[in-house]
């Protein structure tokens, strides 16, 4: 028996992908850790397909830092708030798979509450194999890094995080495989990991696409919106010591809308955090069109040619999932350089998945990576004049 765990509605349909792709004929369940930004109607169509002999849900824990002893010291809320976290998620695993034995548990990363699902299972079955499938971008990094997930907290966070995970992260590595299920394995540069295919949605992935473009239901003047204009702004929520507001992507927003024109941009808010969805960018709601709406955002591909459109984030891995998903290159401007961040810390990261991405592209000179501000307004021009000169029928609906 075989558990999939998924987050996020990118995880979700990788997990169907893996399944259809390697184990069409095996018994395969779903867990997936609920919350406000999946989307509905994608968890629907995978319900009505029936991939999967069960789906499980089990809550997002809603655990108050400041209740009891411990969470009414400052300086121990954190240690609180994990405390509590994995106690929710091991009630909630008691109540949905309860005492099923699984011989394989396939994740996109092994931190955090994954840890908790795998260590619940273990004591079920001690010859447990544990394989990763791609989340995005991040997967193609260095295999280690896939087993941490506090790349951005303070270290005193990353000290007690240590603490509680530490000891689930040394006793399963053991148990960890090899393996990692990838789009794009040919960029995968790690060679003592052994790869395995994802197919693209293309026809001959019938299933993971009717899916896609099944899950999707925007109103047809949302999508017009995107037939319509050039730039779209994929907007990134704050990461504790890169931004801590919002300040300099609402300056890099000003300068585009400024350069293009505000008709010509669309503003997408990330659907990871709820806040972020519903407040970000807020002062320019009758200036721009800003999309709130909770969908994989790569399904446009299957409405829209996104060829001619340009990409503008600070280091989305978008572009490398509709190339690997549909085979697309849009123009893409990543913004990173742009930050007081990078120029402190540098970002090797970033500066990688570039690499990457060129290595994908057959026309590497659609990625941009502006190193300052009058750089990017100068790129910007140069695209809006080429646009101007040469209109693409691609934009239309496909």
């Amino acid at each position: 028996m075989i558990l999939g765990y998924a987050w996020s509605n990118f995880t979700v349909l990788n997990l169907v992908n893996v399944k259809l792709t390697y184990f069409p004929n095996e018994p395969f369940d779903l867990l997936i850790r609920s919350n406000k930004t999946l989307s509905n109607t994608l968890l629907e169509e995978v319900e009505k397909q029936k991939i999967f002999s069960n789906i499980y849900y089990i809550p997002m824990p809603q655990i108050d830092k400041r209740l009891g002893i411990i969470g009414k010291i400052p300086k121990l809320r954190f240690w609180s708030y994990k405390r509590n976290y994995k106690n929710s998620m091991e009630r909630s695993l008691d109540n949905t798979i309860k005492d099923q034995v699984y011989d394989l548990c396939i994740t996109a990363g092994f931190w955090a509450d994954t840890l908790y699902v795998i260590d619940h299972i273990f004591k079920r079955n001690r010859n447990l194999k544990i394989q990763l499938f791609e989340e995005g971008e991040r997967s193609y990094e260095e295999f280690s890094s896939l087993t941490v997930s506090d790349t951005h907290h303070s270290l005193k966070e990353k000290l007690i995080s240590s603490y509680m995970h530490g000891k689930y992260r040394r006793k399963y590595l053991y148990y960890l495989s090899r393996e990692l299920y990838l789009y794009n394995p040919s960029i995968y540069e790690e060679e003592k990991i052994t790869t395995k295919v994802l197919p693209s949605l293309t026809d001959s992935n019938t299933c993971c696409l009717k899916i896609l473009q099944r899950s999707t239901h925007l109103e047809e003047s949302h999508i017009l919106q995107y037939i319509k204009k050039k730039y779209i702004y994929l907007a990134g929520y704050i990461v504790k010591g890169y931004e801590d507001n919002y300040g300099q992507s609402y300056h890099i927003i000003n300068t585009l809308m400024e350069t293009v024109g505000s008709n010509n941009v669309i503003i997408k808010t990330h659907s990871n955090s709820i806040d972020h969805r519903l407040h970000f960018a807020e002062q320019w709601n009758s200036r721009v069109f800003i999309d709130r709406e909770v969908y994989i955002f790569e399904a446009l591909c299957s409405t829209i040619a996104l060829e001619n459109k340009v990409i503008i984030s600070r280091g989305s891995s978008v572009a490398m999932n509709v190339k690997a998903l549909f085979n697309m290159e849009p123009y893409v401007i990543l913004t990173y350089r742009l930050y007081p961040y990078y120029h402190q810390y540098g970002e090797d990261t970033l500066d990688g998945y570039v690499e990457r991405l060129r290595k994908l592209y057959t026309n590497k000179e659609k990625i941009f990576v502006p190193n300052s501000e009058l750089e990017m307004i100068k790129i910007l021009k140069a695209l809006n004049e080429k646009f101007t000169s040469y209109p693409y029928k691609s934009t239309n609906s496909r």
